[in-house]
């Protein structure tokens, strides 16, 4: 049957072919639900003879190495045990990544930290070395403390004047906001905007600023309290426009120094005419006048004087 099933087979190797015809015969029915009808292994003789095949597999049988047997089992070869080996290393390796990933920002800080010490040791100044003493100089001198409880705790002036109405409110002078931020302390947090509004709105955060926010009156505000380039340019716009309506105001002699908003739009109400600007733009189109945006404004006005300047 060996012959049959190997026909060009070697001497040599007829008990490798005799195991090899044992294993088929006895995984047939996986061979036969596993594999395609049309396979070529079942075009083989064995297959072909259905009694014979039945016949072989009643004489194999599976089990492990007894004395006699022409054939030993060799056990694991050598290169399945240093695969499993490599394998076991690469977990390893895989584990380790991440500890190694974990420990490393703490390994530089500390080196950091410890070049930090022997540079201030030898009288080197560093950065990160002045800002903690800096630091270390402002929670000594409880300025901290203080700050926090400047923008945490609502202050005497401002409880009183909510109780006041009217020219009583409008001549206090409230207490602002305090805003730690960049190194420095400032009237107006670091996520300050300007009001999305007309002039008139403008106008009044400009002489009166924002009571509910703790915000300063806008005019008492600097480029150095601006967090960012485009804020100290739109600061520098708004400066632009209501020094036209100050000026004005101040020539009619209606200037308040600390107004209510009552106060602050009767001013306006004197010193607008200096933003007069035609509700029909140069190419015919309907505009809102004094009700567009600030912002719009100023780039109006300052077309319409360049205008009569070189006029």
């Amino acid at each position: 049957m060996i012959r049959t099933c190997f026909p060009s087979l070697p001497s040599c190797a007829v008990q490798v072919a005799e195991f090899a015809l044992a294993s088929v015969v006895w995984h047939v029915e996986f061979l036969e639900q596993t594999l395609p009808p049309n396979h070529r292994l079942f075009f083989t003789p064995i297959f072909r003879d259905r009694e014979q095949l039945m016949e072989l597999k009643s004489l194999v049988t599976c089990r492990l190495n007894s004395p006699g047997d022409t054939i030993v089992a060799t056990g694991v070869p050598p290169h399945i045990s240093i695969l499993q080996h490599m394998h076991s290393l690469a977990k390893n390796v895989n584990d380790v990544v991440p500890q190694i990933q974990k420990v490393a920002p703490e390994v530089i800080r500390g080196v950091i930290d410890e070049i930090e010490k022997r540079a201030m040791t030898a009288g080197t100044v560093t950065r990160d070395g002045l800002e903690a003493m800096i630091n270390g100089c402002l929670e000594n001198s409880a300025l901290y403390q203080l700050v926090l409880t400047l923008k945490n705790s609502p202050t005497p002036a401002i409880q009183q004047e909510e109780t006041l109405t009217g020219d009583e409110a409008g001549t206090m002078t409230p207490m602002w906001g305090s805003h730690l931020w960049g190194g420095r302390i400032h009237p107006v947090p670091q996520d300050f905007a300007f009001p999305n509004s007309c002039s008139q709105i403008a106008w009044q955060y400009w002489m009166c600023g924002d009571r509910q926010k703790r915000y300063p009156p806008l005019r008492n505000l600097s480029r150095d309290d601006m967090p960012s380039t485009n804020m100290r340019k739109r600061l520098s716009d708004l400066q632009y426009l209501m020094q036209l309506v100050e000026k004005r105001v101040e020539e009619q002699e209606k200037w308040i120094a600390n107004p209510s908003i009552e106060q602050a739009n009767e001013m306006f109400e004197v010193g607008k005419d200096v933003l007069d600007i035609s509700d029909v733009s140069e190419k015919g189109r309907k505009r809102r006048g004094l009700q567009m945006k600030w912002t719009s404004m100023v780039t109006q006005v300052r077309n319409k004087r360049k205008s009569h300047r070189t006029s």
